[in-house]
């Protein structure tokens, strides 16, 4: 039987220092801008972040009865008319709905098949939820 030129203990100690010296090599990647916050020059005064964008965005005025009344106004009268024009939707199913309580919670989800899915979704869903839909 023919002898290894090299003894195993051998291997496994060479193994073991070429594992040890790639584990050294390889370095967590430092995630600075833009998953951080840019650095700020030491010249420049940090300011309070006061946003009123994003979650921090007003949105009480949107639930108020004139806000309502005015997007239902461009539904039925701009919105409809257009989707009308533009698409000739096959309504079907409402009758699936007549079960449902108009005062419960429903969720409607278009197929995302064109950007005109919320346009036919908020023409198309029946009165006791089309005004009080979140989009």
């Amino acid at each position: 039987m023919p002898q290894p030129l090299i003894g195993r203990r051998k291997v496994a100690l060479l193994a073991k220092g070429v594992a040890g010296r790639a584990r050294r090599g390889i370095r967590p990647p430092k995630l600075g801008f833009p998953y951080a916050a840019p650095p700020v020059p030491a010249s420049v005064e940090i300011l309070d972040d006061n946003s009123n964008i994003g979650a921090n965005y007003d949105t009480e005025w949107a639930r108020r009865p004139s806000a309502r009344i005015a997007r239902s106004a461009i539904v039925e009268t701009i919105l409809r008319p257009w989707i009308s024009v533009i698409a000739k939707p096959d309504r079907q199913g409402y009758d699936q709905l007549r079960s449902l309580d108009p005062k419960q919670h429903a969720l409607f989800v278009a197929n995302h098949h064109s950007h005109l899915d919320t346009s036919l979704l908020l023409t198309s869903i029946p009165l006791p939820w089309r005004h009080k839909l979140v989009v």
